[in-house]
C-alpha cells in the first residue's frame, strides 16, 4: 500500500508540472497581444486614401479596423487620426506598450498620423502614400503599404494613447 500510494504520488506530481509547462507555454493571448496579432494580419494590403475596409486602408482606417474588432471604437463611425485623437486623449500615457496608439502631431498638437503599437520600438501602420494614392498601382508606385516601421522612422512629435487601460 505504501508503495501505490508514492507511485500515485509521483505520477500526480509529474502530471501538475507537464501540465503547468503547457499552460506556461501556450497559455491564451492576452486582448492586448491579439489585438496586435490582428494589425499584424494586414502587413503588405496597399495603402488606400480615404480607405477604411480590406480594399485598402489609411492610416485612421487601419486603427479603427482594429479597434471595432475590439470593441474599442463604436461601429458604423469613421474619423481621421486626428478624430482618434480627440476620442482617447483621456488615455495618454508617456511610455508606449504593445496595442497603444502612437499618434504624430504637428506644432499646434494636430493628430496628422496614427499607427498600432507592435512594442515600445515599432509601429504597425499604413504608411506611404497621400491623396493621391487610390489604387494597388498608385500604392505599388508610391511604395504604400502597411508595414512595421520603428518609431523614430517618422519625424515629429509623439503622443501615445493606450485604448486599453482599464483604469482611465
Amino acid at each position: 500500500m505504501l508503495c501505490g500510494g508514492w507511485a500515485f504520488g509521483l505520477a500526480l506530481f509529474y502530471l501538475t508540472n507537464l501540465l503547468n509547462f503547457f499552460y506556461l507555454q501556450y497559455s491564451m493571448p492576452t486582448p492586448r497581444e491579439e489585438f496586435v496579432e490582428y494589425a499584424e494580419a494586414w502587413y503588405g494590403k496597399w495603402y488606400k486614401w480615404g480607405g477604411d475596409d480590406p480594399s485598402g486602408f489609411d492610416c485612421s482606417g487601419l486603427a479603427i479596423e482594429c479597434l471595432k474588432a475590439f470593441d474599442k471604437f463604436p461601429r458604423g463611425e469613421d474619423t481621421t487620426a486626428n478624430g482618434l485623437l480627440v476620442r482617447f486623449a483621456h488615455l495618454v500615457v508617456s511610455d508606449p506598450k504593445p496595442g497603444c496608439l502612437v499618434f504624430w502631431v504637428n506644432p499646434d498638437g494636430y493628430a496628422f498620423h496614427v499607427e498600432i503599437c507592435k512594442n515600445s520600438w515599432q509601429s504597425i501602420g499604413a504608411s506611404g502614400g497621400g491623396s493621391n494614392t487610390r489604387t494597388e498601382s498608385d500604392a505599388i508606385r508610391d511604395n504604400a503599404f502597411i508595414k512595421l516601421r520603428p518609431f523614430k522612422s517618422r519625424i515629429g512629435t509623439k503622443i501615445f494613447c493606450d485604448p486599453f487601460d482599464e483604469t482611465a
